[in-house]
C-alpha cells in the first residue's frame, strides 16, 4: 500500500475550490483521500519543500519520440524519464517513428507500452498514410482506437486540398488535427529569423511572412471546411491574430523557448537554438508573452526535438533544426518569466494544455485518482544531468530556479527530488 502525505502544498486548479490555497493532500494507492488544512498520517510518506506546490499533472503537446527506427536519438525509456524529470505525466507524441504511427496496430504498440511508467503516451497518429502527405490514413478507424489528434508533424507534405478533406473526414469526430506551418519553402536554406541579427551573422534568414502564410492559408481552409483545427507552435503575434479572426475555434500554442529566447542569442552559433520556428526577436518574444498572460494563448509546448550530437555539433549552417525541452521547459519558463504569474504558467502547462487536445484535466478532489505534478517555484539548481539521450538543450548546465519533485499518476509515481 503507497501513501504519500503532501504537507503545505500550495494548490493550483482553477476548478477547485482549494485553488491558490494551501493545504495537506492525503494519497493512498493512488487516490486523494483527503485533503485539508492539517492532515496527520504517520504511515505515508511525507513530501515538504520551502514553497511545495501541487497541479494536475502537465502534459506536452507534440514532442519527439524515436522508438521504433531512430532509437538512436530518443528511446522511451529515456523520454520519460526526461518527461518525469521535467513534470509531465502525459505526452502526446509525435508520429514519425519508423514505422510511422499511422494504422491501429502501431497506435496499440505505443498504448501497451503505458503500463511501464507513470508517464503515459497519447499517441498522435499521421493524417496520410507514413506521413508522406499523399494517401489520407484511416482516420475513422483511428479513433475508435482510441486516437484524438492527428498530425504529420514539422515536415508535413499535406496539401491544401487534402487539408480540407481531413477535416472534413473528423468532422464526425472529436479528434484534433495538429497542423504544424512550413519554414523552409521560401526560404530553403534559412537558418534564423530574417532580420537584422541574420544579416549581421551572414545566415539566411528564414522570413515570418511565410509562417503568416501559411497560418492564413490554414485558417481559410478551416473556415471553408466548416471544422477547427490546432495551429501549432506560432512564434509572432501576426500569426495569432489572423488565428483570432477566424469563424472558427482554433487553438494555437507556442514553444517555450520563443518566450525565452531570441535570435540575438544565436551571436554566439549555439546550434541548440536553432529550431523551428526560429526564434524571432524581443518584439515577437514581448507580444507572444503579452498573450500568455492575457489568456489568449493557453497552451506552451516544450517542441521536445533530440538530436544525436554529430547532427549538432558542427557548423552552424550544416546542423539539424530542434533542441531538447521537455526536462527544462518548467524550470526555465520560471526563471526568465517575470511578468508571468505562476498560476497561468502553470495553468498553460496543465488544463490549457488538456483543453488543446479536447481532453479534461485530471481534478484535484476528495475520491479522484491523483494525477498530479508536485514541484516547488523557488528551489535553484544547476542543470547538470539530461535524462534525455541527446544533449542538444541551451539549458544545460545553466542555473535555473523552479524544480520538479514528484509526479503521481494513479498507482504509479516517479520521485525525481530529494523528498525532505
Amino acid at each position: 500500500m503507497s501513501q504519500y502525505l503532501l504537507k503545505k502544498a500550495k494548490l493550483y486548479d482553477r476548478r477547485s475550490s482549494y485553488h491558490l490555497q494551501t493545504v495537506d493532500i492525503l494519497i493512498k494507492d493512488g487516490r486523494i483521500v483527503d485533503i485539508a488544512e492539517k492532515i496527520t498520517a504517520p504511515e505515508a510518506t511525507e513530501i515538504k519543500s520551502k514553497e511545495l506546490s501541487v497541479s494536475p499533472g502537465w502534459l506536452d503537446v507534440g514532442c519527439y519520440n524515436g522508438e521504433p527506427g531512430y532509437e538512436q536519438r530518443e528511446e522511451l525509456s529515456t523520454l520519460k524519464s526526461a518527461a518525469a524529470a521535467g513534470g509531465y505525466i502525459y505526452l502526446a507524441t509525435l508520429p514519425l517513428t519508423d514505422p510511422v504511427v499511422s494504422t491501429k496496430a502501431q497506435v496499440q504498440y505505443l498504448q501497451r507500452r503505458n503500463d511501464e511508467h507513470a508517464v503515459e503516451l497519447i499517441p498522435i497518429a499521421a493524417a496520410t498514410q507514413g506521413a508522406k502527405g499523399q494517401d489520407i490514413a484511416e482516420l475513422i478507424d483511428l479513433t475508435e482506437a482510441g486516437v484524438i489528434a492527428f498530425s504529420d508533424g514539422p515536415d508535413n507534405q499535406i496539401s491544401k486540398g487534402q487539408l480540407m478533406r481531413i477535416l472534413e473526414y473528423l468532422k464526425v469526430t472529436d479528434a484534433q488535427y495538429i497542423h504544424y506551418l512550413r519554414h523552409n519553402t521560401l526560404a530553403l536554406h534559412g537558418q534564423i529569423n530574417e532580420g537584422t541579427q541574420s544579416m549581421r551573422l551572414g545566415l539566411e534568414g528564414l522570413p515570418r511572412e511565410e509562417e503568416h502564410l501559411h497560418v492564413s492559408e490554414a485558417v481559410q481552409i478551416a473556415e471553408y471546411a466548416g471544422r477547427a483545427l490546432c495551429i501549432h507552435n506560432i512564434s509572432t503575434e501576426q500569426s495569432y491574430k489572423l488565428i483570432e479572426k477566424s469563424k472558427q475555434a482554433i487553438k494555437t500554442a507556442v514553444p517555450y523557448l520563443n518566450l525565452i529566447k531570441t535570435d540575438e542569442d544565436v551571436a554566439d552559433f549555439d546550434t541548440s537554438l536553432k529550431v523551428l520556428p526560429p526564434l524571432r526577436t524581443k518584439k515577437d518574444k514581448k507580444a507572444l508573452t503579452k498573450l500568455i498572460r492575457k489568456g489568449k494563448i493557453n497552451c506552451i509546448s516544450s517542441n521536445h526535438w533530440p538530436h544525436r550530437s554529430q547532427d549538432k555539433d558542427k557548423e552552424f549552417g550544416l546542423a539539424e533544426y530542434g533542441a531538447t525541452g521537455i526536462q527544462t521547459c518548467y524550470s526555465a519558463l520560471n526563471t526568465h518569466l517575470e511578468d508571468i504569474e505562476q498560476e497561468t504558467l502553470i495553468h498553460c502547462l496543465s488544463q490549457g494544455s488538456y483543453e488543446y487536445l479536447n481532453l479534461r484535466a485530471p481534478l484535484i478532489e476528495t475520491g479522484a485518482v491523483a494525477q498530479l505534478t508536485i514541484f516547488d517555484p523557488s528551489i535553484p539548481y544547476q542543470v547538470n544531468h539530461l535524462a534525455s539521450k541527446a544533449r542538444n538543450n541551451p539549458f544545460y548546465q545553466a542555473e535555473l530556479t523552479g524544480k520538479v519533485i514528484a509526479i503521481i499518476n494513479g498507482e504509479k509515481s516517479s520521485i525525481v527530488d530529494k523528498i525532505n
